[in-house]
């Protein structure tokens, strides 16, 4: 269920007939990331706001609390659960409303994701759910996390992604393609699509046998899989840069004849956005996206691009673009005109902009309905928190005992290194003394023994009497 926004918007210019909220206090874990830029600064920016950090190099500046009019945390920012609650306290205090802004449902990570295995997210999980409960407005990416969340918040708001136009440019499809090149099948992801990935790997195999050198693989963050590592015809291209318009400036010079989305079919990947479809469409090329939510719900499938679940409708789709060049330029067309139509965030972004401002008119004023799990939910989160705490500090004093213990043994081994360079440099001089007394002992021994020595002999005897 998507809330409608409020009817106080000027049709003619899509921005909000009221003007409460001109600035953003940011709260987030990472830098200018496509997090970062995608849901807050770029929106902000195109709906003319401005956003002010609350947070430099680790250092929380809370007097920009009271330069904001709402202020933002993001995604896991509430994994500090001291910080977090300062933050909310301080704010509320000042009568601002705090916002959480989720783009992926988190709550549901996958037993083979590998942010699960990681455990990233895992000291995350309480105090993000605490903060979902807590905090004045939760703003999500789609419908499904908004279906989702409402048991724990009754004021959540979808704003969805958009094709950025001040950092895109939509570049028209390829025509008119020599044929005598290989057709570059490309994907852009990262590491956590591992499992993804994996899905199509057997599929990716199969068509490289089938069309030989016909065609390549490129791989544009994630490594490709093991099993296509190997082959000539696979290429990776790590990470330039993880400042999303850099990664946007970088991107839109690459080149590809056709583009994937393999999604798993899982509750997690099914409450992702569409911001595959919009970036590859972008730069002028088609895509094979899985036929779950968000793309079903995006795509027309042969208009557009095409979907696919079976491997047999995923070799079909791929096999049907890599063989039909024109086929592969229309589809890029219509999903740049969709695009135009309904995707630019310069068209879309006053929504986020008015879901802010009713936020702002209806603050403190609306009530806020706690979820009946709520005091259970704070209580769980304070003890885990503490509990890891305690033994981060544990493992934090063991491991600085270890280095004092370290250091010691190293000291000691420098004294006895100096110890043993002074035993040498006395073994030295007493071999040199030896030495000198052997020497001493050959000249004497050379002296006594010849012949002049012997002939002189009277002679000194006779001035040893004289001098008597």
């Amino acid at each position: 269920m998507n809330t409608p926004l409020s009817d106080n918007i000027d049709k003619a210019t899509h921005k909000p007939s009221q003007d409460k909220v001109k600035t953003i206090v940011l709260f987030s874990n990472s830098g200018d990331d496509a997090l970062a830029v995608l849901r807050v600064i770029g929106p902000a920016i195109n709906s003319g706001m401005n956003v002010i950090r609350g947070e430099i190099n680790g250092l929380i500046l809370f007097d920009r609390i009271l330069e904001g009019d709402i202020v933002v945390l993001q995604r896991d920012f509430s994994r500090d659960l001291d910080l977090y609650e300062k933050i909310i306290k301080f704010a509320h205090d000042q009568r601002k409303p705090v916002v959480l802004d989720l783009d992926d449902l988190l709550l549901e990570l996958p037993e083979n994701h590998p942010d699960r295995i990681s455990n990233f997210f895992t000291e995350s999980l309480l105090p993000m759910l605490q903060a979902i409960m807590e905090v004045d407005l939760v703003t999500v990416a789609t419908n499904a996390i908004q279906d989702y969340l409402l048991q724990y918040n009754r004021n959540v708001k979808v704003f969805q992604n958009y094709l950025n136009d001040q950092l895109w440019k939509i570049i028209e499809p390829v025509s008119n393609r020599s044929g005598d090149s290989p057709i570059t099948i490309g994907y852009m992801g990262g590491h956590s699509h591992k499992p993804d990935i994996q899905m199509v790997t057997p599929i990716l195999l199969h068509l490289l046998h089938k069309y030989s050198d016909n065609i390549v693989f490129k791989f544009w963050g994630i490594e490709p899989p093991d099993e296509l590592v190997h082959f000539s015809q696979v290429d990776w291209c790590p990470p330039k840069s993880y400042t999303y318009a850099d990664f946007v400036s970088y991107f839109q010079t690459q080149s590809a004849d056709i583009m994937i989305a393999p999604l798993i079919d899982n509750l997690f990947n099914s409450c992702k956005s569409a911001i595959k479809f919009l970036e590859y469409s972008a730069l002028g090329v088609p895509g094979v996206y899985s036929k779950i939510s968000p793309y079903e719900i995006t795509v027309e499938d042969g208009v557009d691009g095409l979907l696919a679940s079976s491997p047999l409708e995923w070799e079909a789709s791929l096999s049907k673009l890599i063989e039909d060049q024109e086929f592969r330029r229309r589809i890029a067309l219509n999903a740049q005109a969709k695009i135009r139509k309904s995707w630019l965030l310069s068209q879309n972004a006053y929504k986020l902009k008015q879901i802010y401002e009713d936020l702002a008119n209806s603050f403190p004023a609306q009530e806020h309905h706690l979820s009946p799990f709520y005091l259970l939910v704070k209580s769980l989160t304070r003890q885990v928190f503490d509990g890891i705490r305690f033994k981060k500090q544990q493992l934090a004093d063991s491991t600085n005992r270890i280095i004092i213990l370290q250091n010691e043994i190293t000291t000691l081994g420098d004294l006895n290194v100096q110890k043993e360079q002074q035993l040498d440099r006395s073994n030295e001089q007493i071999q040199n003394l030896l030495n000198r007394v052997n020497e001493s002992e050959e000249e004497i021994v050379s002296y006594v023994m010849s012949t002049s020595w012997q002939i002189t002999r009277p002679l000194r005897k006779v001035s040893r009497k004289l001098k008597k």
